[in-house]
Parts: structure tokens; C-alpha cells; sequence
């Protein structure tokens, strides 16, 4: 004989209402904490890339600055004592002057000019010679070219009497500070900095180097606004956040190849 034998039933529940709502906030948490590092990172990213933009335009800058004013100076007349009667006299330049610099403008910008004379490529010449525009200089010829921030704050340089046909080393220069390297013991050391002056040196034997300090400022507007809020976030709404946290400086020094060693 069979029995029958009856099973209880088992009723399946599903979540209730406090779990849904609970399990709802916390992957509405989730959500938006993953956006929010998403959002840092994209803005990291973003404030690296225009650091690295200026960097690298910098960097651009300093060697075709280096390239230029490296060759001050340069004669074709490998006697180096009489290398005083090569540059003459000729607009700001006294006789046997190769590098003259002016004063900071009203924005306290500097400029500098120097000249140099075109080679004939003989076998054995020291350096090719070429103005900043890439230009071959001819034999005996002297060249006078000019760096400066222009009105649209590109750092450029050009030949004198030229300014429309100007290379540009980098834009969004803020500041150009340059100074000369004197030699005033005729040691082949610089023994002094010079911004500029009556008494800056004629002669070509005194001029060793040139120093460039520059600043250039980002107007990368998503990098402003990350770094606004970077700013705030540390110090308070309350305080100013100013633009110069948008400013990198850069600094050089040259030393002019057409020298006895």
C-alpha cells in the first residue's frame, strides 16, 4: 500500500523594498565616486598635456636660440687678434662690437641684436654659417639679426630691418629677461653678467656668453579651470587663485663658439 506524503511548500521571496533601495543607493555610490575619478583623471591628463606642450616649445625655443646666438661674433678671418676691424661701426654697434643689448621695454621685455660675417666654406671652416631664418650668409658679408617678444608675445628673431619675414621660437612669452657674459680679465672666463649699459663692452674678445630667461603662460582654458579647482579644494574658495600658477620659467646659457681656447 502507497502513502501519501505531502510536502510543505516552499514560497520563494524576492528582495524587499528596503533592500532595493538600499542596493539602488549603494550602486548610485559606486557610480558616482567611478565618475569622479574618471573626471580627475581626465583633468590630470589634460593639465599634463599642456605642461608638456610648454616644455617641449620651450625646449624647441632654447635650441634654435642656442643654434643663433651661438654664432655672435662668428668671422671668416681665422686670425682671431684681428677680429676687432671686422664688424665697424653701424647703427646701435660701436667699431668691434657684435652684440648689443637693449633695455626692458615697458612690459620688461629684453632685446638683443649681434652680428656675424658669412663664410666662404673653405676647408676646415669651424661653423656653417647661416642667419635664423636658415639662410646662407655670403662670403664677407655682415649680418645683423634681432630676438625679441613681439606684440603678439612670440618670441622671434629676424634679420635687421626685417621683421615680417621672423622666425617664431614659441609663443605666449610672458617675459624675456637675456644678459651678456663678460670677460673682463681676458681669461676666456665670465667674470660678470650684464643686462645692459653705456659701459657694455666694444670688443668682440670681451663677449662670452649670453644668458635667456623666459616665462611662457598656457592658455590652455581647461588646464586654468583644473587648476582653479585644484586651488580652491586645497585653500578654500576665500582665497585668490591668480593665473601664474598657468606660468612655467625656463633658463639658459650660450656660449659664443668664435673663441680661442
Amino acid at each position: 500500500m502507497y502513502q501519501l506524503v505531502i510536502m510543505p511548500l516552499k514560497i520563494k521571496r524576492g528582495f524587499s523594498l528596503p533592500e532595493v533601495m538600499i542596493s539602488m543607493l549603494l550602486g548610485t555610490l559606486v557610480m558616482a565616486i567611478s565618475l569622479q575619478v574618471f573626471s580627475n583623471s581626465e583633468k590630470t591628463a589634460s593639465i599634463t598635456s599642456a605642461l608638456t606642450k610648454i616644455a617641449s616649445e620651450a625646449t624647441n625655443a632654447m635650441n634654435l636660440f642656442g643654434i643663433n646666438i651661438e654664432q655672435a661674433g662668428y668671422f671668416s678671418n681665422l686670425n682671431f687678434l684681428d677680429s676687432g676691424s671686422r664688424f665697424p661701426a653701424d647703427g646701435d654697434f660701436k667699431e668691434g662690437q657684435v652684440v648689443f643689448l637693449y633695455p626692458p621695454d615697458a612690459k620688461g621685455n629684453s632685446s638683443i641684436i649681434f652680428r656675424l660675417e658669412g663664410d666662404d666654406n673653405v676647408p676646415g671652416a669651424r661653423i656653417p654659417v647661416y642667419d635664423c631664418l636658415g639662410n646662407e650668409v655670403p662670403a664677407g658679408e655682415i649680418v645683423t639679426m634681432m630676438m625679441k617678444v613681439d606684440d603678439n608675445r612670440n618670441l622671434v628673431c629676424h634679420r635687421e630691418g626685417k621683421p615680417d619675414e621672423a622666425i617664431i621660437y614659441a609663443g605666449n612669452v610672458e617675459s624675456l629677461v637675456m644678459r651678456v657674459g663678460l670677460d673682463k680679465n681676458l681669461d676666456q672666463k665670465i667674470d660678470q653678467w650684464k643686462a645692459e649699459g653705456p659701459d657694455m663692452p666694444t670688443s668682440i674678445h670681451r663677449v662670452l656668453g649670453v644668458e635667456l630667461d623666459f616665462i611662457i603662460r598656457s592658455e590652455d582654458k581647461e588646464l586654468f579651470e583644473a587648476k582653479k579647482q585644484k586651488f580652491e579644494r586645497i585653500r578654500g574658495k576665500a582665497a585668490k587663485f591668480e593665473d601664474k600658477y598657468m606660468r612655467k620659467q625656463f633658463k639658459g646659457m650660450f656660449r659664443l663658439k668664435n673663441r680661442v681656447t
